[in-house]
């Protein structure tokens, strides 16, 4: 039983390391060697929680309240699991955006003229080695279409929760066409006053399904299931010393 323990102590700590590990890759753009060496450094600080609860709380609470807090962890970890289902099954995928300036133009505009520039996740992105980008030239952060129409570009973003196009909308301006994804729009930027029209890319956010789905539910159910013991048990053994210290302080 106890070498049963040790191995469920160790799993939960490569399994933990896996969730984060997970959570590093989808907000960074990492190398192999940087997730082996983020691997490894979560497997020690795993190690460190092991040490833990080994040496302070298994010494400070009895087997029967261990097990007891366990099962309280699992209910825990079940209860986050189910209430977040929608967010946890949410992932944040690398997309493909193309947009073509269609040389067409609304009746009142001077010119069929395109700009559009790229934020991701708030920072401006570097349009200028953009696939296609021949028939466009760099303009002040933008990329501009004027000519040579119709002209597209195929803009490639790595996992970004939060991806913007922002395009130039003045009395120059014409029709563009953005297909992302399986979905296509339409849009007339003509405009007598010089303003800006933003479209949030949405084929950058999906679902995950079949087993892709139970693996991540599974390391979210163990990482909080991990994170909900040792919380609760460092609330355990801090109540069993505070009320160690009002009866001492009682009896004085």
């Amino acid at each position: 039983m106890k070498y049963i323990y040790k191995l469920f102590l160790i799993f939960l700590c490569i399994i933990d390391s896996f969730f984060l590990l997970s959570l590093v890759n989808s907000t960074f753009t990492i190398s192999k060697v940087s997730s082996i060496l983020f691997f490894l450094y979560f497997n020690a600080l795993g190690a460190l929680a092991i040490l833990f609860e080994s040496r302070y709380i298994k010494e400070r609470l009895s087997l029967n309240v261990r097990k007891k807090l366990v099962i309280l962890s699992a209910i825990v970890a079940i209860l986050f699991v189910v209430g977040f289902k929608e967010a946890i099954s949410t992932q944040v995928i690398p997309t493909f955006v193309t947009i073509t300036a269609t040389g067409e133009k609304n009746s009142s505009s001077a010119a069929s003229e395109v700009w559009v520039k790229a934020t991701v996740s708030g920072e401006l992105y570097d349009l200028s080695h953009i696939k296609g980008s021949q028939k466009w030239v760099e303009k002040d952060g933008y990329l501009v279409s004027t000519k040579d129409q119709p002209a597209s570009i195929t803009l490639e973003f790595g996992a970004s929760r939060e991806i913007r196009l922002s395009f130039v909308s003045h009395a120059w301006s014409g029709k563009v066409t953005i297909e992302d994804g399986n979905k296509t729009k339409e849009l007339d930027l003509y405009s007598a006053n010089n303003t800006n029209y933003t479209y949030n890319v949405l084929s950058n956010v999906g679902k995950v399904t079949g087993n892709e789905a139970f693996i991540k539910f599974t390391l979210y159910y163990f990482f909080i299931f991990t994170l909900a013991y040792l919380f609760i048990c460092l609330i355990k053994i801090n109540t069993k010393l505070l009320n160690l210290l009002d009866t001492k302080g009682s009896k004085k």
